[in-house]
């Protein structure tokens, strides 16, 4: 058998999932409810309302061509006709329009052994392991009978559906870690030891907010207790992780938060109760790579395309272990393809057997077991099919996006579409071997899996005066090595519009300097001073200079954030604090390092101030000079008891003109940034903060000092709060501080200006859990928004 069996139990789970649906069509059932039952079957609701995309489950990214028939058939009927592929290697239907049609659509995939479940949310999500593995000379072995076999032990548990947070599971076959096991909650390195197959293991890694590496946990398991260590880790979550802060949810702040040697000894308990339970025991099933005895039917190549063949060869045919048998790659543009070609390579494919392909983390299909004498006809079917496919393609990932994710910020794949027009030019100038893998993420969240980028990006909004405009964080110089796994380096950012162009730049340079940099990461190191004054080269013009750059790629209405899901208005928030923290950081190197005096005096300001500003929006503060700045940060930080009372004296000295009394104050104000930041770190979903402190006084008796309502309106059940002329996300701040000073079941009334706030606003303080009672529209343009804290 090739692929992995599916536990019957699923036609329950779908039966119960279309009675939800059901309910929600007669609006019996809440919508928070019916969307935690929804995207645990990887049910993504996408930016148009009341329209759906699938994601379908590929352990180690296998499809059988008949499995690919039946996809292309459902993207066809039920879709908008295009198939995409995802860098975890699964696959996903877009554009369901009509959600009852859901069930219909899963029991059509569970015929052909196919399950969405676990496609999204707080779930064991898809097993990844390398497209190669079973053909690659360097491998240990094989792992994904491995993937294989572990994904039908996870998907037989209720509590791989009822996590914490998502749960990433990926497997490597040799010691480069060519799957990425050193970025997911649970990796699996192959190794032998004494001749006996097994793995090296890691723990607590990922991307996103607070990306890191996972730490080595295991030196050596026997092959057949990956059952065992899975589930143990996966119980340990299950049981300690914080499902109250989705921001600090993930695996990785649960072992910063007790520590390794404690996660070690639960684990320890975990593994002793898993290993009495013959369920979690691994049983790999073999796959066989052999060429099928199927007659070849070549057509004789002229002259011309013999060459384009050698041409195509050397570019996406890779020989395999197995002699005489070969691999080929075929790029798709951004992960997507047609269902009508998704089909007909199917039944093209289908010719020679059912192990024959790999979706890949790279977002392309990777065929396998070719004899030599059948290339001239998958050439053929390329050159047919395939060719007109931008040529660093398979160079390129990229996320969603604004244009489907309800979480996205900016247009990636518009950008990426651009990306890869500039691209074109260096085909003659840079090699394949040479040229960079660039990764495209449209937010920070990590789907484009930016931080493993040669060249990456991730979209974050950024403003001109007061215009948002579409921008992007720049990173560069990822590796992954025996040694040790280092993200890409954040070096700057980057208009959206002038993206491509830096890009171009960039490798322009690059492509100057081959002889001397064995790749781009090589090029980097020795060359990060050259990329920031490239960078440095790029301004932001106002709107009426050029309104440009206050559209996104491939779009005709101006950037916002309106259209971004409930709940945003908090991402926003934190983006906010993300990006003075980032000032903190550079004007801290700058502090440390500067020799001239003139410069040190301006480099404290300018540290005193970010410190002094990043928290102020956690208290609804929004101040302008440095004045203000101070002020308010000494009433809510230092009167409050957070920070220490000296800084009072240090804050207001760093404001005087003062010279030589400010670089005095040197480290002082490098020791006031470092407590801004455990501040910050100390900071729950809520905004205040739990540390210990003498001085320190609760969040409701700082909010009776500086609150202007009287006595009289406090002791009103119903509280409220005119946040007319307050934009986002500040208008969500005050919010939820307002929330904060309530009890369960009281009323608080807030008034909201049309636009961002009324869109933004009500779907964010729903997502904390609290209930929307009404929405009424007054006179004069604004709202009033009734709010029930839960």
């Amino acid at each position: 058998m090739v692929g992995y069996r599916i536990p019957e139990k699923l036609v329950t789970e779908i039966e119960e999932l279309e009675t939800f649906i059901q309910k929600k069509t007669r609006e019996e059932i809440d919508p928070v409810k019916f969307r935690a039952k929804r995207v645990a079957f990887g049910i993504y609701e996408q930016r148009i309302s009341d329209t759906y995309m699938i994601r379908v489950r590929c352990p180690a990214g296998l499809i059988t061509p008949s499995q690919m028939k039946i996809i292309a058939k459902v993207a066809k009927k039920y879709g908008s006709g295009r198939v995409h592929i995802t860098t975890r290697q699964e696959i996903q239907i877009h554009s369901i329009e009509d959600i009852s049609k859901v069930p219909e659509i899963l029991r059509e995939l569970y015929a052909a052994g196919l399950s969405t479940r676990g496609g999204g949310g707080n779930t064991v999500r898809n097993i990844v392991a390398p497209a190669d593995s079973g053909i690659n000379e360097k491998e240990v072995f094989d792992v994904t009978p491995y993937a294989i076999s572990l994904t039908e032990i996870m998907i037989r548990h209720d509590n791989s559906w009822n996590l914490p947070r998502k749960f990433k599971i990926n497997f490597s076959s040799y010691e480069a870690d060519n799957g990425y096991a050193k970025i997911a909650d649970v990796g699996f390195i192959a190794k032998q030891k004494e001749g006996a197959k097994g793995f090296e293991v890691y723990t607590a890694g990922g991307m996103g907010a607070k990306s890191a590496p996972a730490k080595k946990f295991l030196d050596f398991i026997l092959a057949e207790e990956v059952g065992y260590v899975a589930e143990a880790i996966k119980r340990l979550f299950f049981h300690h992780g914080n499902r109250k802060n989705r921001h600090k949810a993930r695996l990785r702040f649960l072992w910063e938060e007790i520590g390794g040697e404690k996660f070690k000894t639960l684990f320890d308990s975990y593994y002793e109760e898993v290993k009495k339970d013959d369920n979690f025991i691994i049983k790999p099933v073999e796959i066989e790579n052999k060429a099928e005895n199927i007659p070849i039917q070549s057509k004789s190549l002229q002259p011309q395309e013999k060459k384009d063949f050698e041409k195509w060869k050397e570019r996406f045919v890779f020989p395999q272990k197995q002699k005489d048998l070969y691999a080929i790659k075929y790029p798709l543009l951004l992960g997507d393809i047609d269902s009508d070609l998704f089909e007909k390579t199917a039944n093209f494919l289908s010719n020679y057997g059912e192990n024959v392909i790999r979706l890949t983390t790279m977002q392309d299909i990777l065929v396998r077991n070719i004899p030599q004498d059948a290339l001239p006809q998958f050439y053929l079917f390329y050159k047919e099919n395939f060719s007109t496919i931008p040529y660093f393609t398979t160079h390129t990932t990229v996320c969603a996006g604004a244009d489907t994710c309800k979480l996205g910020l900016c247009l990636s794949r518009e950008l990426a579409k651009e990306v890869l027009s500039r691209l074109e030019n260096f085909k003659e100038k840079i090699k394949d071997t040479q040229f960079p893998i660039i990764r495209i993420s449209g937010c920070p969240n990590a789907c484009g899996q930016h931080w493993l980028g040669d060249i990456g990006f991730y979209g974050f909004a950024a403003r001109k005066d007061d215009k948002l405009y579409p921008a992007y964080y720049v990173l560069a110089g990822h590796r992954n090595t025996p040694e040790g796994l280092y993200f890409a380096q954040k070096v700057g950012e980057i208009s959206a519009r002038d993206l491509p162009h830096f890009l171009a730049s960039l490798l322009e340079i690059y492509s100057r300097n081959l002889d001397n940099h064995e790749n781009f990461t090589h090029f980097f190191e020795n060359n990060k001073e050259t990329i920031k004054n490239l960078l440095h080269r790029y301004t932001v013009p106002s709107f009426r200079e050029d309104k440009n750059y206050y559209f996104d790629w491939g779009s005709d209405t101006l950037f916002s954030l309106v259209e971004r899901s409930t709940g945003e208005c908090s991402a926003g928030f934190f983006d906010f604090i993300e990006k003075d923290l980032e000032k903190i950081r550079e004007f801290r190197e700058k502090v440390e390092t500067t020799e001239n005096k003139e410069e040190l005096v301006l480099f404290i300001k300018e540290l005193a101030y970010y410190s002094s500003r990043m928290l102020l929006i956690t208290r609804g503060v929004e101040a302008e000079n440095f004045k203000d700045i101070v002020k308010a940060f000494i009433t809510h930080f230092i009167e409050s008891g957070y920070i220490d009372e000296k800084f009072k004296n240090f804050l207001n000295i760093i404001l005087t003109e003062d010279k030589s009394e400010v670089i005095q104050l040197k480290n002082e104000i490098i020791e006031l940034s470092e407590k801004v930041k455990k501040l910050y770190d100390a900071m729950d979903s809520n905004f205040q903060f739990h540390i210990e402190s003498k001085n320190k006084i609760s969040s409701s008796q700082m909010q009776e000092k500086i609150l202007t309502e009287t006595k009289e309106e406090k002791k009103e059940r119903k509280r409220i709060k005119d946040l007319r002329g307050v934009a986002c996300p500040m208008n969500f701040v005050k919010t939820k501080l307002e929330l904060s000073l309530m009890k369960a079941g009281e009323i608080l009334e807030i008034y909201l200006d049309e636009g961002e706030p009324i869109q933004n606003v009500p779907g964010s303080v729903k997502e904390e859990g609290h209930e929307i009672v009404s929405v009424e529209k007054r006179e004069g343009q604004y709202y009033s928004v009734l709010i029930r804290k839960k």
